[in-house]
């Protein structure tokens, strides 16, 4: 397995065990960079931002995949899969290239999830903290976006309370 393979798996195992951890509420973290929301840099990145707003608005959303560039492929070379698991699921891909857990907090305050009521979220973010953020700085960031979506969307289901 490549290095960049390992990487992606370890913080996809550090999400799904940040998602059965207890309430953690962004208070409760150290207030470093990954928890403290902001948007991305530069132009292009807001364009999808907005689309997704748009997306939201018209309703009708049963499941949400937040993440970076890793969720955002899923509109490019994936398309044709997640055409076939996740077209007739009314999802949303609210993945964005280069995201870190701060945008991706930023972004749930700035319209994103404004409005619905998903049933699920499918969260793969923390990649790109990797150069800027300890482990555990990144997890604290997976947790706040946890608690985020836990008060922003509290009719939606959690494996573990």
């Amino acid at each position: 397995m490549c290095r960049n393979c390992q990487v992606e798996c370890r913080l996809a195992l550090l999400a799904v065990c940040c998602l059965l951890s207890s309430r953690v509420s962004a208070d409760d973290a150290k207030q470093h960079s990954a928890v403290q929301p902001v948007p991305q840099s530069g132009e292009r990145w807001k364009d999808r931002h907005e689309r997704f707003n748009a997306r939201v608005k018209k309703g009708n959303v049963d499941l949400i995949f937040i993440g970076d560039s890793i969720t955002h492929s899923w509109a490019g070379d994936g398309k044709h899969v997640w055409e076939k698991y996740y077209g007739k699921r009314n999802a949303v891909n609210l993945g964005i290239n280069s995201d870190r857990t701060q945008h991706a907090l930023w972004r749930l305050d700035h319209g994103n999830i404004d409005g619905i009521s998903p049933k699920a979220a499918v969260l793969m973010i923390g990649t790109n903290n990797a150069s800027e953020n300890t482990p555990a700085e990144t997890a604290d960031g997976i947790k706040a976006i946890v608690a985020k979506l836990r008060k922003k969307l509290p009719k939606m289901d959690f494996p573990v309370d």
